[in-house]
């Protein structure tokens, strides 16, 4: 996901598929999360602005990190 910092969100659901969940900021934008699973669950987490440029992202429990 790193590579897609500063690209409109609508590329990483077209790269990841659906989010798993979508809550709005107070401050605009979303926050965008997707769950996997496997022997751990890993998420991953994509802060939009109120324009839906990717502003940040982090993952936890993601092994291949």
């Amino acid at each position: 996901m790193r590579s897609l910092m500063g690209k409109h969100i609508d590329r990483v659901i077209y790269v990841e598929g659906a989010p798993s969940a979508k809550i709005e900021r107070s401050t605009g934008g979303y926050v965008y999360t997707w769950k996997t699973f496997g022997q751990v669950q890993c998420n991953e987490n994509c802060v939009t602005d109120e324009d839906g440029i990717i502003v940040s992202w982090s993952y936890s429990g993601c092994s291949e990190y």
